[in-house]
């Protein structure tokens, strides 16, 4: 939810007539100037009223998102930001570094030379001290951008990183059943209609083991559980477990990778770039076997 949209009453609510006991708040940044950049509709100050709120409510699961890599913010900002996080009243938080969608009104300012993308060197140093504090802080670095007190991890997010099914409900919702994935109308209306008529408007796209296997790849190493060789075994044959291996020794020899127990993790230390890794991990249709 945004901040500004979870007012001390809802909340209330929410907590006494529900199950609800997590929040997600995308506070995104502890600055207004940050926040008008990003285009969000709430203050800073909305922010720390709502965390106040939630607190009062009886919320104690409670993550933030934050973003960082944004034009023009310096390591100092960003570090500033991290020092606002209330720790000790939260037990989650998500840092996403800024992308930029094509078709955006951020794109067409990139386009047009009005901002400038922050520097490969001033992302990967705010990624590390983004790592650093949180650590200080005792919070569990679990996936590249997600980290968490002990036993709080998002086990809606971790279903994903696990490769398991997943259903999803309401309009643009998306589901996986391991062979296939599917995922609904994006318009209300026509879910709607579709639904009371018995037949729910959706599309569905059936995944063969290339796809299956890069999607278990992409998934897995972004995480500290990473790939376990022997379900790569079980799941996809030796032929793509030979080429997992042949790829993982690249990576493992450069310190970029670990693996104990048959399971290839990423070392913190570079996952700031396990886009590449991954990538090269990956199979691809004209290598399929």
């Amino acid at each position: 939810a945004n901040p500004d949209d979870l007012s001390q009453s809802f909340l209330r609510q929410v907590k006494d007539y529900t199950q609800v006991n997590r929040l997600s708040i995308g506070i995104q940044s502890f600055y207004d100037d940050d926040l008008a950049f990003l285009n969000r509709r709430h203050r800073a100050s909305q922010s720390v009223i709502c965390l106040e709120h939630a607190l009062k409510a009886g919320f104690r699961n409670i993550n933030i998102d934050l973003i960082y890599g944004i034009p023009g913010m310096t390591l100092e900002k960003w570090e500033a930001n991290l020092k606002f996080v209330p720790y000790d009243k939260i037990s989650h938080l998500s840092a996403y570094h800024l992308t930029i969608e094509p078709g955006t009104r951020l794109y067409k300012m990139m386009k047009s030379g009005v901002i400038k993308l922050v520097d490969e060197e001033n992302s990967c140093m705010q990624y590390m001290l983004l790592c650093r504090e949180t650590k200080n802080k005792n919070f569990q670095h679990y996936e590249i951008s997600n980290f968490s007190r002990d036993g709080f991890h998002s086990i809606h997010n971790s279903g994903y990183w696990k490769q398991k099914k997943y259903l999803g409900l309401g309009p643009s919702a998306h589901s996986y059943n391991m062979k296939s994935r599917q995922w609904n109308v994006s318009d209300v209306k026509i879910y709607i209609d579709a639904l009371q008529r018995g037949r729910p408007e959706v599309k569905i796209e059936k995944t063969n083991n290339t796809m299956r296997f890069n999607e278990y790849v992409m998934v897995s190493l972004r995480t500290i559980w990473g790939a376990n060789l022997d379900l790569i075994r079980s799941l996809f044959g030796e032929v793509i477990t030979d080429h997992f291996i042949k790829n993982a020794s690249i990576f493992l020899n450069a310190g970029q990778m670990n693996c104990k127990d048959d399971i290839y993790t990423i070392t913190e230390n570079s996952w700031f770039i396990s886009d590449n890794i991954i990538s090269r991990m990956m199979l691809f249709p004209q290598n399929k076997k």
